[in-house]
């Protein structure tokens, strides 16, 4: 897709520096020939930074409440579990395999949780936030 744009643009430059003449072919004309896509491709890179940080955070707020619902079956049932335990109805052994089950499940949510926060950074510097960094550091002693 970008060759194919390059190449129109590369042929309304030839007609209108070359073929009709419209415009001298100058130093100025020359440096704005050649600025002009990379301004492009610079503005397309920053809708595709943004595009992919609310995709990513859509995608994530749409898995966090499934895995919450599942962390949530999952800590019931190492109650019941445990329950089934202390009458003797259960080993130790699928009580703690529940509990890592549910372990495993609290995780996910947790890295689910830490992915959507890293998103919405991703979101922020893209729109063109900034964390004050260089100004915290500019007026330290």
């Amino acid at each position: 897709m970008e060759a194919l744009l390059l190449g129109i643009y590369s042929f309304f430059v030839w007609l209108i520096f070359f073929k009709f003449k419209w415009l001298p072919w100058n130093a100025t004309a020359q440096v704005i020939v050649v600025t002009i896509p990379i301004i492009g491709r610079a503005g397309l890179n920053a809708f595709d930074e943004v595009e992919a940080a609310l995709a990513a955070n859509a995608n994530l707020a749409e898995r966090e409440p499934i895995l919450a619902q599942q962390l949530a079956l999952g800590q019931h049932a190492l109650q019941l579990e445990q329950v089934r335990y202390q009458i003797g109805a259960s080993d130790l052994r699928t009580v703690l395999q529940q509990q890592m089950a549910t372990y495993s499940a609290q995780t996910a949510l947790i890295r689910v949780q830490a992915e959507r926060r890293v998103q919405r950074v991703n979101l922020y510097v893209a729109l063109g936030g900034d964390f004050g960094v260089a100004r915290a550091v500019a007026t330290t002693p």
